[in-house]
């Protein structure tokens, strides 16, 4: 009984393995995918993320950052134009894109004189619509290799 017991566990462990990684995206450490709500926040709608850059013995040789980089797209047309700003220590950059699905914006590079630290970032639209958007991020080091980045999720509408 015991042995059958086992068994059952370890096969419905590894059902609910296999049917959570076949369920998740083709996403990397450093996309994000989110969305704005307008039909319940309105034109309104804004989403708040802290990017954190920091230095990685793992990632560019412990480098410190130098830099934030990002771009985005919409991945569903809306009729609203996508807002994201980025800023830290008095220098900011943004990017607005159009209501077309599927196409990247330019990237934009965020350089303050430490690139190590937190970065603030804004998601916002001009029209009361649902908009849903991927965001690809990297920090860099003045040589251009990765460093270690994070993300925190301060509001998301």
């Amino acid at each position: 009984m015991k042995k059958t017991h086992k068994f059952i566990k370890r096969t419905l462990t590894l059902a609910v393995l296999s049917v959570g990684m076949g369920m998740t995206g083709q996403v990397s450490a450093h996309d994000l995918n989110g969305s704005l709500i307008g039909g319940f926040f309105g034109a309104t709608a804004t989403d708040l993320f802290m990017l954190q850059c920091f230095s990685d013995p793992g990632l560019g040789g412990g480098a410190a950052a130098a830099k934030l980089s990002l771009r985005v797209r919409k991945s569903q047309g809306s009729g609203s134009f996508l807002n994201i700003t980025v800023m830290k220590d008095g220098v900011a950059k943004s990017t607005t894109i159009g209501q077309t699905a599927n196409v990247w914006s330019p990237w934009i590079q965020v350089t303050p004189q430490q690139g190590n630290g937190n970065y603030m970032m804004t998601v916002s639209q001009t029209h009361a619509v649902n908009s849903f958007y991927t965001i690809e991020y990297h920090c860099e080091s003045a040589g251009g290799a990765h460093t270690g980045t994070s993300l925190v999720t301060l509001q998301n509408q």
